[in-house]
């Protein structure tokens, strides 16, 4: 397994994603419910996916899988298995979950409290019309 080319791969997925959390606005375009293929990642054996917004924690979960089976796929050894692979994503990915749970803490959490509080007020503006 050529390790420091996963290690490029990973670190140049993680900065698109960086981008998009820095770009992401709520609320999102999918379910506030977390999809099995997230909840049995890579991701999930490294940060509290259900804390974030599924559209968030999926696009990475989906990258992070695509990069183990493009890496696998590219082995000149066909003695590395797949669960190798995969496993030593896991790994880099568990070692950079503090880094991905400051950006979403910097860049998706204060977006989703104020969205939420925009949201709260404007339920209770309507309330209010109706009394």
């Amino acid at each position: 397994m050529n390790r420091p080319a996963i290690d490029d791969l990973l670190g140049g997925i993680l900065s698109g994603w960086y981008q998009s959390v820095a770009e992401w606005t709520p609320p999102g375009l999918t379910s506030g419910r977390t999809c099995q293929s997230c909840r049995s990642s890579v991701l999930a054996e490294a940060i509290e996916i259900e804390d974030w917004p599924h559209e968030l924690v999926h696009q990475l979960a989906d990258l992070l899988e695509s990069a183990a089976l493009q890496s696998f796929d590219s082995l000149a050894r066909p003695s590395t298995s797949f669960r190798s692979v995969r496993d030593y994503i896991g790994e880099r990915v568990r070692v950079h979950a503090p880094d991905l749970l400051d950006v979403l803490n910097e860049c998706a959490a204060p977006r989703l409290d104020e969205w939420a509080q925009r949201e709260v007020e404007r339920g209770l503006a309507e309330v209010d019309l109706l009394h």
